[in-house]
């Protein structure tokens, strides 16, 4: 998806709820949570109605996240069989504001074309509990990357 217009981003309240108990639960844990976002999207909007939490399977879970192919393919079908889709992954930091990490820069802006293509196009970012600024930031993949270009990603707002 390139982003040529600016769609709106939703965050359902059912599904902010849920996620603000997984991120409780992850950063209790000592890790970074992450997990998927299910829902709709379409050309002018990307609405979230659910959130599946993951499992974090980084090497250093306490800084960074990794989600494996088996869970996406575990959250596809988990989203279909509630008749929705995939729209988005999401991740809390324990330190820090809620915008992208080195560590997320490496791993969301794959140089690999084919990888960038499969990646949802939306990201949510939860802030740590003591950063300022919003506690949540969507941000929405901009171009698929080609030619050895990554796609970026660009802060967009969030109706929550």
């Amino acid at each position: 998806m390139e982003v040529t217009t600016r769609p709106t981003v939703q965050l359902l309240p059912a599904a902010q709820a849920t996620l603000r108990a997984a991120l409780d639960d992850g950063i209790r844990d000592g890790v970074e949570p992450c997990g998927y976002l299910l829902g709709q999207h379409e050309a002018a909007s990307i609405q979230v109605t659910a959130v599946r939490a993951g499992r974090n399977r980084h090497a250093q879970p306490h800084s960074a996240f990794h989600l494996t192919a088996d869970e996406h393919l575990a959250a596809r079908r988990d989203a279909a069989a509630r008749g929705l889709g995939v729209v988005g992954i999401w991740h809390g930091h324990r330190r820090g504001a809620a915008e992208p990490s080195q560590a997320d820069r490496d791993g969301m802006l794959s140089e690999h074309p084919v990888l960038a293509r499969r990646m949802p196009a939306l990201m949510l970012i939860a802030a740590a509990p003591d950063a300022p600024g919003p506690w949540l930031q969507a941000y929405v993949r901009d171009g698929v990357g080609s030619r050895g270009r990554s796609p970026s990603w660009v802060a967009w707002d969030l109706e929550a």
